[in-house]
């Protein structure tokens, strides 16, 4: 019952139902052989039977670009197979995966050449290949130019000149783009009694993902690298306003606001230093007649007091029960009215005399100016309105003058450390901006009460501000610590693989191994490693997961390379 769940599961890992079928016949006196191909064109030479047992030899062409040469010598239950060499070689731009059978004198050999592009790890499909062997500066053999036979793989042929050693040279050319790399050193001829190079120990099973598979899915790989990297704390921000950046525009004099032009300043307008944003007429309005401000002053006077006495008479009667309580309400309330009557009529009355007063001189308008050059954020008044002097107009900010607020909660106040800068990205960002120990403004002195964390506040350069609005959330790292240099891999790379943090190293073009890590700090998307990765070994950074299902199928264990 659970073979046909085993096989549906190594169809989605794109393995081959015959490896599973070699899985489960090992030890039978049956010897399954299977045909190897990418496929419809993808073969080793025409067919190629891959046994249980396998030798590994590794040649390796050092400098900035290196290839590794697998010799896969096949188990001694079949002594007359033909053995297939890998070759895998790196360029900054580029992965060569090269397989092809021994090369012999005066034998037309093919080779399956796949060509990764590593910027997004995807089959070069265009351009023509030529693969030359060069025996000495002045003798070499070149294939004829191939086009893919399908895309990622090229099948160049070529008969060798002479037993011995030659470099293997590769030229690819697509219009004005050529590539020439220099894969290494192979031999030709004298096969039987050549003794492959002991591979380097692993307590790990390679794990056999196939070109094809990478290819088609998110793939990507990335060295790990010794660089500088600084201890750091990662938390939430925000981006805000410093006060003194804002402004509260009010009337300077009482009178009638006039707008300047069509309309007055509105929400999101720009203004500058010195623009009149309005003008305030001190003229006594036609509506404010001294006489009738002074009728209704002294009206709203005789009401309080007639309200005033009426609340004195009343309240002892409520006291004594001869009158109901609702009473004594009525009558307060009316009181209440009266003096807030004469407290209008008052302001009314003062202003006339203080417009009176102003209309008299040949300024009767007032400009109202920006203090500073910034942004109108909100209007608090209309066209045309009466304004007492200090009422708010307006309000401006300095929108280039932004402060980066870091909230550290109280429990990580302890790691802060010496703070030597910081970085932030905005959701819509797809870079985070880095900001200097020199922007650091101040350390709040104790922790908000309300959110139980520590402001740490940054000034944002203006250029930075650029684009920005206060109010903006952010994700804060805060650089708690002097910088070294490390070795680091990018933190997509790690798998939690039941607790464990996991990396999986590509040995070769189709062939990776599981690596247990032992980290250290992070920062910047990236984490140190302290054990597991040496320095220049490639480490799968998206599909890691792909390669870990791969790695539990029972196919990968028993056939490393399998088409």
């Amino acid at each position: 019952m659970i073979f046909p769940f085993i096989r549906s599961t190594l169809f989605l890992l794109g393995l081959s139902y015959s490896a599973l079928n070699c899985a489960v016949n090992t030890g039978s006196d049956a010897t399954t052989e299977e045909e190897h191909a990418h496929g419809d064109e993808h073969a080793h030479g025409d067919e190629h039977a891959h046994e249980d047992e396998h030798a590994h030899g590794d040649e390796h062409a050092h400098g900035d670009e290196h290839a590794h040469e697998d010799e896969h010598v096949h188990g001694d239950e079949h002594p007359n197979e033909d053995e297939t060499k890998h070759i895998t070689f790196w360029s900054p731009s580029y992965m060569l995966f090269i397989e092809h059978s021994p090369l012999e004198p005066g034998v037309e050999t093919e080779l399956l050449v796949h060509v990764t592009r590593l910027e997004d790890h995807s089959a070069v499909a265009e351009g023509t290949l030529t693969v030359r062997l060069q025996h000495t500066p002045d003798t070499a053999r070149a294939s004829q130019p191939v086009a893919p036979a399908r895309p990622g793989i090229f099948r160049p042929r070529i008969s060798p000149a002479s037993a011995g050693h030659a470099e293997l040279v590769v030229s690819w050319r697509a219009g004005e783009i050529t590539e020439t790399w220099t894969v290494g050193e192979v031999t030709i001829g004298d096969h039987g009694h050549a003794h492959p190079q002991e591979a380097e120990s692993s307590d790990q099973t390679p794990i056999s993902y196939l070109l094809e598979q990478q290819w088609t899915r998110p793939f990507g790989v990335a060295e790990a690298e010794v660089l500088p990297m600084a201890p750091e704390l990662t938390v939430f921000g925000h981006l805000q306003i410093p006060e003194s950046a804002r402004s509260t525009v009010t009337a300077t004099v009482e009178g009638r606001l006039v707008a300047i032009g069509e309309h007055i300043p509105l929400p999101g307008d720009s203004v500058v230093v010195g623009q009149e944003l309005f003008s305030v007429q001190t003229a006594l309005p036609s509506d404010h007649d001294p006489v009738e401000v002074a009728s209704q002053l002294d009206s709203s006077i005789i009401e309080r007091d007639a309200a005033l006495r009426e609340v004195e008479r009343v309240e002892p009667l409520v006291q004594q029960g001869v009158l109901p309580s609702r009473r004594l309400t009525d009558v307060q309330t009316r009181l209440a009215q009266a003096e807030s009557a004469v407290s209008i009529a008052r302001r009314r009355s003062a202003s006339i005399q203080r417009a009176s007063s102003l209309s008299q001189g040949d300024n009767q308008r007032r400009a109202i100016l920006a203090p500073f050059s910034g942004r109108v954020i909100e209007v608090l008044t209309s066209p045309n309105a009466w304004v007492q002097e200090g009422d708010a107009l307006l309000r401006i900010v300095q929108t280039e003058n932004l402060w980066l607020s870091a909230m550290v909660p109280e429990v990580w106040v302890s790691q802060l450390g010496s703070l030597q800068g910081a970085s932030f990205q905005i959701d819509h960002q797809e870079s985070a901006i880095s900001l200097g120990a020199d922007a650091l403004i101040s350390v709040a002195p104790a922790i908000d009460e309300a959110t139980h964390s520590l402001p740490v506040l940054f000034r944002l350069p203006p250029e930075v501000s650029q684009g920005l609005v206060a109010g903006m959330t952010a994700v804060v790292r805060l650089i708690t610590g002097e910088g070294r240099d490390v070795l680091s891999v990018p933190g997509t790379a790690l798998v939690d693989d039941n607790g464990t943090d996991v990396v999986f190293v590509q040995s070769s073009g189709e062939s990776f191994e599981r690596r247990s890590v032992e980290t250290g700090m992070r920062s910047a998307g990236r984490v140190e490693i302290l054990g597991g990765v040496t320095a220049g070994e490639r480490v799968v950074t998206e599909g890691a997961w792909a390669v870990r299902l791969a790695g539990l199928a029972p196919a990968s264990a028993d056939h490393g390379h399998a088409h």
